[in-house]
This record gives C-alpha cells, structure tokens and sequence, in this order.
C-alpha cells in the first residue's frame, strides 16, 4: 500500500470508529434532524405559493449576489445598501451558485446547512446539562417548535442567526470560559459571522458571555482577547463600508422608515410600558412556541432556576443559560421594533432548559412526559407542515397587511393549537403562477412586466418582490422599463384582477383572484395561456405606471 492509501485508510478507519461509537441518543437527534429536512423537501414539493414579505425580498437580493459572485464582485455585496449585513444572504447566494436559481434549493440547501448544525449544538449543550438523553429531548423541543418549523420551510436569514447562537452557544460553553483556544476561536468566528448577518445578533449572546467572564472568564485574558479580536476582523468589513449609513439605517430599521410599510403601532409600544415589558412574553408563548411547549419551557426555567440553591447547579452551565436567556429577553424589550420571529434565536436555551429537566424526573414521570413533549411536536408539525386544522387565512401575523401590523403576535389568549403561526403554513396548491411563468419562458417570452399599483406587497398571491423571484427561476428577467408604445412581441403583461366563475385567466387564486398574461404591442395585446394558446381578442393593455417595477434594499 502507498503511504497515501495507508494515509487514507487510517482516517477512514478513524472515521468508522468515531460513527461506531455514536451512542443510541446521538444517532436518535441524527434521525429527527433528518425527518424534520425530509419533511421540508415535501413541503417545498407541494407547495405553489408565490414569495411575499422578507421571504421574497431576500430571495431577490440572494439572486443579486448571485450575480455579484458568478462575475466576481465580491465588493458589491458589501456595498450593497441593505438594513442587514450580507453573510446571511451570501449563504443564500452560494446555495444558488451551486444549485441553480431555484427557490427549492435555495431553501432546501439552508435546511441541509442549518438544521443539522441547530441540532447537533442543541444536543451537544443539553448533553452538556443533564446527559444524551436530554439532548435528544432538547433536539426534539428545539426542531418541533411551530416557527422554527415555518421559518424553515422559506429561506430568511432569521433561521441561520438562530442556528448561529446556538452553534456559538455551545462553543462557548466547552471553551471552559475562554481558557481552550480551539472552541474559543470557533466562538468568534460564529460570532462574527452572526453580526455580519444580523445587527442584532450579540444580543442574544451578550448575557451568556457576561456569566462566562465573571464566572472566571477574566482570567483567561488571552482567550478573550482571540475571541474579540476574530469576532472584529470577521464582522468588520461591512460595517467599515457603510460606517457613515449606520446611524440612518437603524433609525430607519426601528421605525421602518423606507420600507415597504412602516412599524405599526403594536409593534412599537413606548419603551417602558408594560405593553413592552411582557411583548416578547407574548411573542413566545403564542409565536414561538404556542402553550404546550412554552409550558415545557417555563417548568424547565424554573426547575434550573431552584437548582441555584445546590453547589452542583451553580457550578453546572446553568447560570450561563439562565443569563443567555434572560439577557435576550430583557436587550429584546429595549428594541424599539419589535417583531414575534425575533424570538427565534432564543430557542437553543429555551429547548435545552425545557427538556433538561424531564430526565430528572422518576421513571414513569419521565415516561409521561417524554410521550407529551412527542404529542406536541406531532401536533406543531401537522399543523406547519401539513396545515391541519381547517381554512388558514391569507393574513398570517408575518403579513405586510396583517391586521395588527407585521410580526406582532396574538396578545389576550393563549395559542394551544394553530395550523398557521407567521409567514407560511400547509402547502398552497390552489394557483401555479410559477408553471404559467415557465410556459411562457418556452413560448418565447424572454421578459415580463406588471403593474407596480397592482403588485402591492402585501398580496400574498401577486407582489413585485415574488413576481421578481418567480420570473427568475422561471429564467426570464423583469422588463428594464416599461414604454408601453415600443413593448416588443416577446414581453409579456400580467394582468392581476377579479376573476368571476365565467372568466378564464391563465392561473386562478382560491382567493378569486385571476392572473392574464397580455402578449403582444401595447395597442393590442392578446390574452395567451401557455398550452391553451390565445383566449380572447386583442384588447388595449390597461393604463399602468411607467417604469420597472422597484427591486428595493431590504426592510
């Protein structure tokens, strides 16, 4: 054998034995990580639901950097003027280099990037709490929680923010408070990758480290300072670019200046009120995680809690994980926007100490709740993934036109079973605009334009953001600018209106809503369905707004 094969064989054979030794819970949180993508892929088989909210806005600017990094200008992200760092959709932007620009496998790719990591650091900090059982157990919690669920099953940057805290969660605690260089610096990386995803990420980190350096981590001054100093250099570049943009930006961020919709009032209560006090208490309980797992949670902060009082809590991880939590809570108060998918981050703690505690419990007590804790994540799933439950109606609380203002959950009762939490649920099946797109993309159609009055982002079914993703994917682009007297044979108007029984559009909404696509001049234009060809006579194209419609920063 060649010393390369002799070389090779040995890690393989170190490989075969670190899987060997896996024990039964290990491979337990490996089969739920699995079945949780697996469950995923389905839904994204199934569903024909056009983007709309974050989901699309980002997805479009993923396909920006897309483009940025297939021609190699990388400093284009970064000057890219945006409420958000761009390492969250540069994650996004390289799924897409690699899978093509689909929504399917830009999603699906953050699943098989995220899930496994948000899994293993669950598993790994409840282990490190009270054994491998309750880091299944913590898997279980973390994995069935209705807006994880959701929030997997599109692609936003708050889902790989939470994956990060969690990773760095874990890092942290086995850095035994900064004194080990390897997990140490592993913390900082994550870290810098998460403030160069979301602005808000330290805050979810920041009463965690707190504990850590009182609790001995000042010792370890060198450890700190490579924490600090990776954390600096990884994050860095794009808040040097946009130094002078900062201050306007996150006044803007706070009260959604610029945006599609501004900060509605329930979603902005004055600072020290007590609508603010117990905001996130609400976006928890009905947001999160609804009653039945926020039960689990609340048992569990209180059991670490009383555990304070015995030598062995103090010197366990609970104080870290108790100040992890509660310092997101209280940094997540003092915002002056709030919104319920903020909450996600906090799940690495709410599922460790939610679960650690049902191993400590005696044996057939430890059954029953074990078979609860199960009982409800079936519940959550059917009703995320398969929407069980009945009718979901079209403005879920993540909707730039929910009644009560974007993100801001149901306050004055308590959630014990929804199929619909934030931005999606079940699969919608009731219209294809994207199959209508591509038999227009085989028709010969090369670009598509529509009202911008029309395509208002709060329609779930027909917004320019999804419209932009969709004609994408559909591998057409978006008309550079709308002449309507010099429109050319292969753009194509979507028409977006009523659509009674007697009429035939193209693709028919359960909403009643229809879309038409109008090929031809801008005189008279003729309805055409890919596959049933031309369905009326030539009519005038309506009036619409001259110009493409905005692909804007982010809100």
């Amino acid at each position: 054998m060649s010393l390369g094969g002799a070389i090779a064989g040995r890690r393989r054979s170190r490989l075969a034995a670190r899987v060997s030794s896996l024990s039964p819970d290990a491979w337990w949180a490996i089969a739920i990580a699995s079945i949780f993508v697996l469950l995923t892929l389905w839904w994204l088989t199934q569903d024909r639901g056009v983007p709309y909210g974050d989901t699309s806005e980002e997805l479009e600017v993923v396909f920006v950097f897309r483009d940025h990094l297939l021609r190699g200008e990388v400093g284009a992200i970064f000057e890219y003027r945006a409420y958000y760092p761009p390492y969250g959709l540069l994650l996004g932007a390289v799924l897409s280099v690699v899978g093509g620009v689909s929504r399917i496998g830009v999603v699906l790719g953050h699943n098989l990037v995220c899930v496994p990591l948000l899994a293993f650091a669950c598993y790994r900090v409840g282990r490190l709490l009270a054994g491998s059982r309750a880091g299944v157990l913590a898997v279980v919690f973390a994995l069935g929680a209705p807006l994880v669920i959701e929030l997997f099953h599109v692609f936003m940057i708050d889902a790989f923010e939470a994956t990060l805290v969690a990773v760095m969660v874990w890092a942290l605690l086995v850095s035994e408070r900064f004194g080990r260089l390897g997990p140490t610096a592993l913390a900082g990386l994550v870290a810098g990758i998460g403030t160069g995803t979301k602005e808000q990420f330290p805050m979810y980190v920041a009463g965690l480290i707190v504990f850590l350096v009182a609790r001995g981590g000042w010792r370890n001054v060198r450890g700190v300072a490579v924490f600090a100093a990776i954390v600096v250099v990884v994050a860095a570049p794009w808040y040097v670019v946009h130094a002078e943009d900062l201050p306007a930006l996150w006044h803007a961020a706070g009260r959604g200046e610029g945006s599609r919709f501004p900060v509605a009032p329930l979603a902005r209560p004055p600072l020290l009120s007590t609508a603010s006090m117990e905001w996130y208490g609400w976006a928890t309980l009905n947001g999160l995680l609804f009653a039945p797992l926020a039960a689990f949670a609340a048992a569990g902060t209180l059991a670490a809690a009383w555990r304070l009082r015995e030598a062995a809590g103090r010197a366990s991880v609970i104080p870290e994980l108790l100040g992890g939590l509660v310092g997101s809570w209280l940094l997540l108060t003092l915002m002056t926007h709030k919104d319920m998918r903020y909450t996600l981050p906090m799940i690495v703690y709410l599922a460790v100490l939610g679960t650690a505690w049902v191993v400590r419990l005696r044996p057939h007590l430890r059954t029953i709740a074990t078979a609860g804790l199960a009982a409800v994540v079936v519940a959550t799933t059917a009703g995320a993934t398969f929407g069980v439950g009945g009718a979901i109606p079209a403005r879920l609380p993540g909707n730039l036109g929910a009644p009560d203002g974007i993100g801001v959950p149901p306050r004055g009762k308590v959630v014990v079973y929804s199929n619909y939490d934030y931005l999606v649920s079940g699969p919608r099946r009731d219209a294809d605009l994207l199959a209508l797109l591509r038999g227009l993309e085989r028709s010969g159609v090369r670009k598509i334009y529509w009202d911008p009055v029309a395509a208002r982002p709060e329609h779930v079914d027909f917004n320019s953001a999804g419209l932009t993703v969709l004609t994408r994917v559909a591998g057409m682009s978006v008309a550079d600018r709308i002449d309507l007297e010099r429109i050319r044979p292969h753009y194509v108007l979507l028409m977006y209106r009523p659509a009674p029984p007697h009429t035939t559009p193209c693709v028919r909404f359960a909403s009643g809503m229809g879309v038409w696509a109008l090929l031809g001049r801008a005189a008279a234009a003729v309805p055409y369905c890919p596959g049933r060809g031309f369905i009326g006579t030539p009519i005038p194209v309506p009036r619409i707004g001259q110009g493409q419609p905005a692909v804007s920063a982010l809100p």
